[in-house]
């Protein structure tokens, strides 16, 4: 398993005009290796007119396949 925590001041993807982010990642290999389960989630911080942060989340989970030789 192999997990993974970053924070980016300025993230460019996502919903437009976040100020940070604060991300998870763990992955998890099965059967032998060959497969892998991952997911991910965080947190967004969204300023709003008034001038506070407004807290928002994200998440995501997939599948893959490694063919290395």
């Amino acid at each position: 398993m192999a997990v993974r925590f970053g924070v980016d001041p300025n993230p460019q993807r996502g919903q437009t005009g976040a100020r940070y982010l604060g991300a998870a990642e763990a992955r998890w290999r099965l059967l032998g290796g060959k497969l892998y389960a991952m997911g991910t989630g965080g947190t967004l911080l969204f300023p709003t007119p008034e001038g506070m942060l407004r807290p928002g989340a994200f998440a995501s989970v997939g599948l893959g396949v490694d063919n290395a030789r």
